[in-house]
């Protein structure tokens, strides 16, 4: 079983295999005879074949539905490799406290910029009150914090995660 097989039956249960032919440019023949070689591959039938064209079998709409999720999933794969490929670009805008900016973040942004030298770093640091203003109003993306202040202890908050680094 090849992909372009299981390309050339989605195109037929789609819009018949002329149709199907006509967006890759070929004969439909080409199509219609890679879809007999995945019955013959699989040892069913996928479609019944009528004077005025096809019509999928139950076991063809199964097959259909599962490769559905498959081109879903290809273009899955597309995209992962797209974003790979793209360099990562533009301001992030973040809060941290004051033991954090002045402990932590010198190094992790140091690294940061090493891998990622197009993204620009804006962080706000002070107390975690103020902080917390800053990210309601929109002004910093995120904040990374010691401890909450109690009058927003009802905000959502994540468990820290691994900045991508070099190391």
């Amino acid at each position: 079983m090849e992909l372009n097989h299981l390309q050339h039956f989605v195109g037929g249960a789609r819009g018949g295999f002329t149709s199907a032919a006509r967006q890759n440019s070929r004969s439909a023949a080409r199509p219609q005879s890679s879809v007999r070689q995945l019955e013959k591959d699989l040892g069913v039938v996928l479609f019944e074949r009528e004077k005025r064209g096809v019509r999928l079998t139950k076991v063809g709409s199964e097959i259909y539905e599962t490769c559905q999720r498959i081109f879903r999933e290809v273009e899955n794969v597309k995209t992962l490799a797209d974003a790979e490929r793209k360099e990562v670009s533009g301001t992030v805008r973040f809060s941290a406290t004051t033991e954090v900016a002045s402990d932590l973040m010198p190094d992790v942004l140091a690294r940061y910029h090493a891998s990622y030298p197009a993204v620009w770093p804006m962080m706000f640091s002070g107390p975690s009150a103020a902080m917390l203003d800053e990210i309601s109003r929109g002004d910093s993306e995120l904040g990374l914090f010691f401890h909450l202040p109690e009058r927003r202890r009802s905000w959502r908050t994540s468990s820290s995660q691994r900045c991508p680094s070099s190391s």
